[in-house]
């Protein structure tokens, strides 16, 4: 209880339609074990989530966190958890993030799925709007970075920012989510006509 927990889901991502995508990628890779390193060290507990599991390797998120996690130094594995578990329903998978005070997401139903917990997440972009989107509608669109932009450095100071302002941020989420449970009545109603 002392501790407090963040949840880290990745991909492997291609970084298409870039001339430096296995530069990128591999920077993306390495500032994600910097930024663990350092999160670490200021006393939060981190767990690596698979939260996709494939069919295909371009949709298995074991292989960046194992990427991630052979990256680190031997300090830092020692206080890692690494969670995979293909037995998990849609719904386990989002009462795990409840369990968190913190969800960093490259896979954007990771972040959806924390955001209905109302745990605090920020989202990694890639390959579209739906992120930048999704968090401009809620009115958080500072708690995105594109996965081609991410450094530990960044991240850091997002985390600082959002553990200062935590109760700004899921006043927000709650908002939205009212906001959004109105249109849904709206609309069932508006079917029934």
């Amino acid at each position: 209880k002392e501790k407090k927990n963040i949840a880290i889901t990745l991909r492997p991502y291609r970084f298409d339609g870039f001339v430096n995508a296995d530069r990128l990628y591999n920077s993306y890779l390495t500032e994600m074990s910097n930024f663990v390193s350092h999160q670490i060290d200021k006393g939060y507990d981190v767990t690596l989530m698979a939260h996709t599991l494939g069919p295909s390797a371009h949709e298995d998120d074991r292989l960046a966190l194992n990427e991630v996690y052979h990256f680190l130094s031997d300090k830092y594995k020692k206080s890692i958890i690494y969670l995979e578990d293909f037995e998990l329903d849609c719904r386990q998978i989002q009462k795990l993030y409840s369990y968190y005070d913190l969800v960093i997401g490259t896979r954007f139903h990771s972040v959806i799925f924390a955001l209905n917990e109302n745990t605090p997440s920020i989202a990694i972009a890639y390959g579209g709007n739906k992120s930048y989107g999704i968090m401009q509608d809620i009115g958080l669109p500072e708690y995105v970075i594109g996965i081609e932009k991410v450094t530990s450095f960044e991240l850091d100071l997002l985390v600082e920012k959002l553990e200062s302002e935590k109760a700004y941020y899921i006043d927000k989420v709650r908002r939205y989510q009212n906001l959004l449970e109105k249109n849904r009545i709206e609309l069932i109603n508006s079917i029934k006509i």
